[in-house]
């Protein structure tokens, strides 16, 4: 679900915008709803509510310090990014694998060369 410019100037508030050298809002919101919105969403993270985001988007836009930064948009976009990466990976943490079961959800215990020797008569 993508934040809308509301949703996010009630969230990191208008002031916060300019101090971060990010004065065009709706153009600062379509990189957070296509960096950072859309790929929580494609990754099956997205709460459905923007406010559980709040803390995350805030911190995006107080990471951004104007007098260092040449382009505070690219840095947005570098910024939704790598926090929707991060969280991504946090979720795709490789499961443990267990024993192979079978159709009815019973632990298979038995040797898969068994039966290669079967198959080629030794």
């Amino acid at each position: 679900m993508k934040i809308t410019q509301q949703d996010l100037t009630d969230f990191v508030g208008e002031p916060n915008f300019h101090k971060a050298g990010l004065h065009a809002i709706k153009r600062a919101t379509g990189i957070v709803g296509k960096h950072y919105c859309t790929k929580m969403t494609m990754a099956t993270m997205c709460p459905l509510k923007c406010g559980e985001c709040k803390k995350t988007l805030v911190d995006m836009v107080a990471a951004i310090n104007p007098e260092t930064t040449r382009n505070a948009y690219a840095l947005l976009t570098w910024l939704a990014k790598t926090t929707a990466a991060k969280k991504a990976e946090k979720k795709s943490v490789a499961r443990p694998t267990g024993p192979a079961k079978n159709a009815f959800g019973e632990a298979e215990e038995r040797d898969p060369f068994a039966d290669l020797e079967v198959s080629f008569g030794r």
